[in-house]
């Protein structure tokens, strides 16, 4: 039995290793928070935890004995590694590693049978392992924001995949601002014709024409930005399949 919960003794162990790494005890919560740490228990397992931004560098290999947790939120920490034993936890199906320093995923992680969400945003990873493919059930995987040159052809294994982010990684190709720039250069030109009714006096013509001009200039764009969002996972899924294609050839 933990000392303060009526756990198992190996998640008991798992629990007091990852105490010690962060310096603080756990709370014991009713329903497990996104934003405070905390652990969540039912009967005597250990079935939610969240320990971000606890300045956790390294995770114990008794993480592996947590073989009941499903939502495990470790974002904001500085982990560089995950251990082999991660792959014990195949009743996850929520995993958040997002904005650490991880450079590599273990092999194990494919052992991950139940996960349907795993957000790596925000690391250093050059690749994915081909053991990433064995997430059958896995439907949201972000992965922005990190180093990622190639994927694995295991991707297309993925059959469960509804969302896949890919944005800010040197596989994906630089994005074309040319209506944002259009946006820029016009409030310039709009400027400049102000600084020339302002130079002739003309400041009633100013006052009718500049929220007019401002007002339609914001709605163009916030347009624009709307339907930019609206196609960008097309235009995700349409270049993860040209990568893929190019892999096989």
């Amino acid at each position: 039995m933990y000392k303060k919960y009526p756990v198992k003794p190996e998640q008991a162990q798992a629990l007091e290793d990852l105490e010690k790494l962060i310096r603080r005890p756990i709370p014991l919560k009713k329903r497990l928070p996104r934003h405070v740490p905390g652990v969540k228990i039912d009967d005597d397992n250990v079935i939610g935890l969240n320990l971000h931004h606890c300045g956790l560098k390294i995770l114990p290999k008794s993480i592996g004995n947590l073989k009941s947790l499903q939502i495990l939120y470790l974002q904001g920490n500085d982990l560089v590694k995950i251990p082999e034993s991660i792959g014990n936890l195949t009743q996850l199906s929520e995993l958040n590693l997002s904005y650490n320093e991880i450079k590599t995923l273990p092999k194990s992680i494919g052992n991950l049978i139940s996960i349907q969400t795993f957000k790596l945003k925000g690391n250093q990873l050059e690749f994915l392992p081909d053991s990433v493919g064995y997430l059958k059930s896995l439907k949201i995987l972000d992965v922005s924001r990190n180093q990622l040159i190639t994927l694995p052809l295991s991707f297309k294994r993925l059959i469960s995949i509804e969302d896949i982010d890919l944005r800010s990684n040197p596989l994906m190709p630089k994005k074309r601002n040319t209506i944002f720039i259009l946006y820029l250069l016009w409030l310039f030109i709009f400027l400049l014709i102000n600084l020339f009714y302002l130079y002739k006096g003309l400041s009633l013509i100013l006052i009718v024409i500049t929220p007019l001009i401002i007002v339609t200039s914001f709605l163009f764009f916030m347009m624009w930005g709307v339907w930019y969002e609206a196609n960008e996972k097309e235009r995700q899924r349409n270049i993860l399949e040209e990568i893929l294609n190019k892999l096989i050839e």
